[in-house]
């Protein structure tokens, strides 16, 4: 009997341990490693910048390429001439063009020629092309090379001006200026060499195409100003005179021998002088003004102060070509004086004067009238 319910109480015993094992082993495993989240979409990807489409080039029509030709022919050409104003060749630019400019007028995408007869000596050709600025670089340092030519900035564009001789001597020698602003090339050749054209051809150029403006304006920024500059800063930084170019006439005028000279401003022209630029002008023009080879005195300023020691005195300016900007601190100016014939087409000589930092003088390059 005692044997019996020890073998009981021991396979009790065996059928609990069995019965913890079992339960043991059904217990909680370990969780599998749990899966990364997938990847999202980044709710604000970043925007890849694209440049804006260039505007297309527009040629001017004939008829609104050159408001000063245009309205002269109206005045005077149209009963003159049987040819008509209108579109032209490339015969005229050939003739006065080297190889160079011929070149870069082979390679221009679009091109443009227009013709006004003026009078009886002679006719305004211009030429409007489109031309990326690489390929008008050899043009331009060929242009710049030339001491022949006048550089000088007409409002944003870069202009160059020379003059082709006549074949003979009863022919004004033909008034050739180029234009570049942008992709943009104007030509203008003036073979009766009496008016300035290159500023209507420009601005009929800027009215049709009014992108180029906005090209000028960035291109100016980008290399005048200093990125880690303050606005203002710049101009803050160079020294300033406080009077303007009427108080600079008046005070300057009196001191200039050959008057008296206009000091209010209805003849002398104050329009170059400039207080802060290193090298600005004024011109004089006699009290009453004046016949056309009158003496035209150019006074020089440097940042606004008279520079006396710089005063030409003693040239007519060509009336046909004011004094022009060459740069911050030069100024190009075209003397006239008399041909054979007093009434006829006048001589005429191109000197630059530049400020020269190194010994507070201006100098000058160039050709002067015949003393």
């Amino acid at each position: 009997m005692r044997l019996r319910h020890t073998r009981r109480w021991a396979c009790a015993l065996a059928l609990g341990l069995s019965s913890a094992i079992l339960l043991t082993g059904c217990g909680a495993q370990p969780e599998p490693p749990s899966t990364p989240p997938a990847k999202t979409a980044d709710a604000n990807p970043p925007v890849e910048e694209t440049k804006p489409t260039p505007e297309p080039i527009v040629l001017p029509a004939c008829g609104a390429m050159n408001a000063t030709a245009q309205q002269e022919y109206e005045e005077f050409g149209v009963e003159m001439f049987a040819e008509p104003a209108g579109e032209t060749d490339l015969a005229a630019f050939t003739e006065f063009s080297g190889p160079v400019a011929q070149e870069a007028m082979a390679a221009a995408e679009q091109q443009r020629g227009c013709r006004w007869p003026i009078h009886s000596q002679g006719t305004v050709i211009e030429y409007v092309a489109e031309l990326p600025q690489a390929a008008q670089a050899p043009l331009v340092a060929a242009l710049r090379s030339d001491t022949t030519v006048t550089e000088a900035a007409l409002d944003a564009a870069a202009s160059f001006s020379y003059e082709s001789p006549a074949p003979n001597g009863y022919m004004s020698a033909t008034e050739i200026t180029h234009l570049f602003i942008g992709d943009v090339w104007i030509a203008v050749f003036d073979t009766a060499g009496d008016r300035a054209y290159a500023p209507a051809a420009l601005e009929a150029v800027m009215s049709a195409n009014p992108s180029l403006a906005d090209a000028a304006a960035n291109a100016d920024a980008g290399s005048d100003a200093d990125p880690d500059e303050p606005q203002g800063a710049a101009e803050a930084a160079g020294a300033c005179a406080s009077s303007d170019g009427l108080a600079m006439l008046a005070a300057s005028a009196p001191n200039v021998p050959g008057g008296p000279w206009d000091v209010t401003g209805q003849f002398s022209d104050v329009s170059g002088y400039d207080p802060c630029a290193a090298l600005s002008w004024i011109v004089l023009r006699p009290e009453p003004c004046c016949t056309r080879f009158s003496i035209t005195p150019v006074l020089f300023f440097h940042q606004g102060e008279l520079v006396p020691s710089a005063t030409v005195a003693q040239y007519a300016i060509d009336t046909t070509a004011p004094p022009a900007r060459a740069s911050e601190s030069s100024v190009a100016l075209k003397f006239m004086w008399p041909g054979s014939d007093f009434a006829g087409p006048a001589n005429t000589a191109t000197s630059t004067f530049t400020w020269d930092a190194a010994t507070s003088s201006v100098v000058r390059s160039g050709d002067l009238p015949p003393s």
